[in-house]
């Protein structure tokens, strides 16, 4: 055990008001509805820290759903991989790994998220903010506080706390979320975002695996609906761009011309920018079945690879429909990469045309 692991360990199992229950399925509803009280207070509509376009309690509740299912199939082929107790925590942790969302909204620039695992994960310019503690890693030490509250009534921990591999194999999970990113990265043809998760490690636990996919694939890989992959991307746009909400919404009349200009490429930017993001995601699924000991070591590790695989079945279909999208808005408004034809052509469309591609990324005006 190393000293990093063993330092998340005495602060993860710091003692809080005990919870005596009756049985783990007792235990973990309660942990579930903590967690989603906290999610809902903190970024729900009129969240005390702030309510959030994409980081909301929804997201965290489909990443429990497509993560259930994720080990669910796996049980299903070969018990002996996954357990009651791995199927419980699996619930707990997509509703704790994004329960702390700190970031600073720099005037003029993207949100910058307090982002990170491992201390060098963070941002430099996060730690120039004196943060040392990344989302992930203070979500992780949240989530095992938590766990070690809940006993029998003979005094036993419910979750084996008390087991520095059990804490470490937890927070682990939590961290395999943190996701990095090489920017204009070419795949196929296409140049975008590659946004991949450098603690999803062949030594991952399978509820690692399925936490990670889901938070980050199953909207592309495993739903059939390509609107769900669309409104989560536009989302996500609305999130990290924290100013421009106030001024869309304030009419696109007082925009300058230079200002319109640029919310429209930056949004023609982001909506080509997904289909590399959707390929990355697609080789990065299927490597992380690949690579994984603890699947692959189940003599049965062909057919759930084949299992998961029919599961996430859509990438193709999701990614010829961004690229669709894609095709129609540049044929609307212009090609932002042609800077100077796409310049003129936003300075002559009324505001309604605008407006239009606007609500097309949410915007309620």
């Amino acid at each position: 055990m190393n000293r990093r692991h063993d330092r998340h360990s005495r602060v993860e199992s710091s003692p809080l008001q005990p919870v005596v229950v009756a049985s783990l399925a007792d235990a973990s509803s309660r942990v579930q509805k903590r967690f989603r009280g906290r999610l809902s207070e903190q970024f729900g509509p009129n969240g005390k820290q702030e309510s959030l376009d994409f980081h909301n309690p929804g997201h965290s509740k489909e990443v429990v759903n497509h993560a259930w299912k994720f080990l669910a199939i796996i049980r299903e082929i070969d018990p002996a991989l996954v357990s009651d107790l791995d199927l419980e925590l699996i619930r707990i942790e997509g509703l704790a790994h994004d329960v702390v969302q700190r970031s600073t909204k720099p005037r003029g620039r993207l949100r910058l998220r307090h982002r990170g695992y491992r201390a060098t994960d963070v941002p430099r310019a996060v730690r120039s903010l004196g943060v040392a503690v990344g989302n992930e890693l203070a979500s992780a030490r949240e989530l095992l506080a938590e766990l070690a509250r809940y006993r029998f009534a003979d005094g036993r921990h419910v979750f084996p706390v008390a087991n520095p591999a059990f804490r470490k194999e937890i927070a682990d999970d939590i961290g395999a979320t943190f996701p990095a990113f090489k920017r204009n990265a070419e795949i196929d043809g296409d140049r975008g975002l590659k946004m991949y998760q450098p603690h999803l490690t062949a030594r991952s636990s399978l509820r690692a695996l399925a936490l990670a996919t889901a938070d980050t694939r199953a909207d592309i890989g495993s739903n059939p609906d390509p609107d769900v992959y669309r409104r989560h991307g536009n989302a996500e746009f609305r999130e990290l761009r924290h100013a421009m909400k106030a001024q869309v919404l304030n009419g696109i009349e007082r925009l300058e011309p230079q200002r319109r200009i640029q919310i429209s490429r930056d949004i023609l930017g982001w909506v080509r920018e997904q289909i590399a993001f959707a390929k990355w995601q697609k080789v990065l699924f299927f490597e992380s079945l690949e690579r994984n000991r603890r699947l692959n070591s189940s003599p049965k590790a062909s057919a759930i690879k084949k299992a998961l695989r029919r599961q996430y079945r859509y990438f193709d279909s999701n990614i010829r429909a961004v690229w669709k999208r894609c095709a129609k808005l540049e044929r609307e408004y212009g090609d932002p990469r042609n800077a100077k034809a796409f310049a003129r052509r936003i300075r002559e469309m009324s505001a309604e045309q605008l407006r239009a591609l606007f609500r097309e990324m949410g915007y309620a005006r």
